[in-house]
């Protein structure tokens, strides 16, 4: 493609007189909004609810939101012992992140994501029963 015909495509998308209007003020206008809505939101809970019940994806998903140190507090130090500020809110900004992914995680399939935290997270593991002895 040559320079004059990516300048035409942006200019033919960038013309604003030739995109629909909407009114707002029109009843089936909102319904239909809301609707289309309604449906992108319930595509977006099958697709991670989906990621989340994939054995691959429980352990992409868990290991995304361990990079993002998601259930752990870090505050920097530099090598004289003192605080590094801007570290730190680096690393909660890490956080922030991770936690806002595992929030809207938790709303898209509860479920599947206690099953990962069963699975990958070792508070959530389950002490083994004990050895009956034998007794001869």
């Amino acid at each position: 493609m040559s320079d004059d015909e990516i300048q035409a495509d942006d200019e033919e998308e960038a013309a604003p007189a030739e995109q629909p209007t909407v009114d707002a003020g029109s009843a089936s206008n909102l319904r239909k909004r809301q609707t289309r809505a309604i449906v992108e939101r319930e595509k977006v809970r099958r697709f991670w609810s989906s990621v989340l019940r994939d054995e691959t994806g429980r352990k992409v998903v868990w290991q995304l939101l361990a990079d993002l140190h998601t259930f752990e507090e870090r505050f920097a130090c530099g090598p004289s012992g003192f605080p590094q500020p801007e570290a730190t809110w680096f690393h909660a900004g890490e956080q922030a992140v991770g936690l806002r992914l595992y929030k809207s995680l938790a709303l898209y399939d509860r479920e599947a994501l206690f099953t990962m935290h069963d699975l990958y997270d070792p508070a959530f593991v389950k002490p083994k029963a004990p050895r009956k002895r034998r007794v001869e």
